[in-house]
């Protein structure tokens, strides 16, 4: 199928993602740590830090920053955590730094930002890699659904 949308053009990149959906009947536990947002003055920190730096910009994390709900993570003042809504609201950029594994970061800051959604009426959501087992894990572990397969891409 791409290849008949893209016809002689390159890719610059592609995408084979997975939408998970958070049911409304899911109960979502109370979280361990007091909801904190992003501060735009993180956007560029969270830019250098991304595994997606080819798909987004620092302005891109900016505007994600002050216009959508964010969930964030600091240790001593430090950002160790986070997640923020793309631009057409999912949850995404989620991250956590390799030292701070395995302490249930990635987990908190998906549910605080899962029930921000719901408290703005939106159901919360969000694409993940078929590749990214760890990530599909944690959305069906706060009860997470898969919803539909989507397939992004970038013409040259």
């Amino acid at each position: 199928m791409i290849s008949l949308l893209t016809g002689n053009r390159k890719l610059a990149w592609d995408l084979n993602l997975i939408q998970f959906i958070l049911p409304k009947h899911v109960h979502l536990p109370k979280p361990l740590y007091p909801h904190v947002s992003l501060n735009i003055a993180d956007a560029l920190y969270i830019y250098e830090n991304s595994d997606y730096q080819d798909y987004l910009s620092v302005e891109y994390v900016e505007d994600r920053i002050s216009r959508g709900p964010s969930a964030a993570i600091y240790e001593k003042d430090p950002l160790v955590a986070w997640a923020l809504t793309q631009d057409d609201g999912a949850i995404g950029l989620l991250h956590v730094f390799e030292s701070h594994r395995k302490k249930g970061y990635a987990y908190q800051v998906a549910l605080g930002l899962s029930e921000q959604l719901r408290s703005r009426g939106r159901r919360p959501f969000a694409y993940i890699k078929k590749e990214n087992s760890r990530s599909i894990k944690l959305f069906r572990k706060l009860g997470f659904i898969e919803q539909k397969q989507i397939h992004w891409f970038k013409l040259a």
